[in-house]
């Protein structure tokens, strides 16, 4: 009873400092803890890989009706593993094909925690890998965050709908400029810094060349209504459906250098 009351104590104890601690500091004690999971995991994998990269084996000892059973279920997971590498090889090709002059780092995604509408990514590469401050992370052709703080071997990353992104852009057909702002939950908002635009239902957004990190011409996303009047004065604002597929994010590209 007593141990259970200790324990209780020290959790609210650690609740109420997490709570007054600022975002940054919190944020720095992931990256930190971060940092170490990732070296932890890869000395892991280079010490054992026996066991982290075993073949599955069928039983030897039941009857051939069972063995074929069980050689179906491996066909069928190394059928989905390679349609997966496929998926990646293809995205990865296509998007060199795009952007031939740009160095692309792959990277895992540890953790993604989210708070509200806002969402973040903690990814197993670092500055010793060339990911810097502000460069974009993308599925393919199409964004899906930003880099904004970078560890020796881990960086965090906001996803594009998180509500503290900030996105130049331009609408595919009119060619106008305006700003993506996430919104959360897979949307965002475009804002057109004009007081008339001919954008369009279903056009679609891209990143303009107006922030130097991130190339132009990664797809963001598709205009879900027309333009209206926005809360700045002398703007328009609609919504946009964002195009990345957040629920698969384990696997992403970082533009590193560009």
């Amino acid at each position: 009873m007593r141990v259970n009351i200790l324990l209780t104590l020290l959790l609210l104890l650690i609740a109420v400092v997490m709570y007054i601690l600022p975002a940054a500091v919190l944020q720095d004690f992931r990256l930190i803890v971060f940092n170490y999971y990732s070296k932890i995991l890869d000395e892991t994998e280079e010490i054992i890989p026996s066991i982290t990269k075993e073949e599955p084996r069928l039983s030897s000892s039941v009857s051939p009706d069972v063995q074929l059973k069980e050689l179906r279920v491996v066909l069928d997971k190394k059928d989905s593993e390679i349609a997966f590498l496929k998926k990646q090889l293809r995205e990865l090709t296509d998007f060199k094909t795009s952007f031939p002059a740009i160095k692309i780092t792959s990277a895992k995604v540890i953790t993604e925690s989210s708070i509200g509408a806002s969402s973040e990514l903690i990814i197993d590469k670092g500055y010793i890998d060339g990911v810097v401050e502000g460069a974009a992370v993308v599925q393919g052709s199409i964004i899906a965050g930003i880099v904004v703080r970078v560890e020796r071997d881990t960086s965090i990353v906001l996803r594009a709908d998180n509500q503290g992104i900030l996105i130049p852009a331009r609408a595919g057909k009119s060619r106008d400029r305006c700003s993506i702002k996430g919104d959360g939950y897979e949307h965002a908002t475009a804002v057109f810094y004009a007081g008339q635009t001919s954008s369009m239902v279903g056009e679609k957004i891209y990143t303009s060349s107006a922030l130097g990190k991130i190339p132009e011409g990664l797809l963001i996303g598709v205009l879900e209504d027309y333009p209206q009047k926005g809360n700045e004065p002398g703007t328009l604002e609609a919504p946009v459906k964002l195009d990345a597929d957040f629920s698969s994010l384990e696997y992403v590209v970082v533009i590193s250098e560009f």
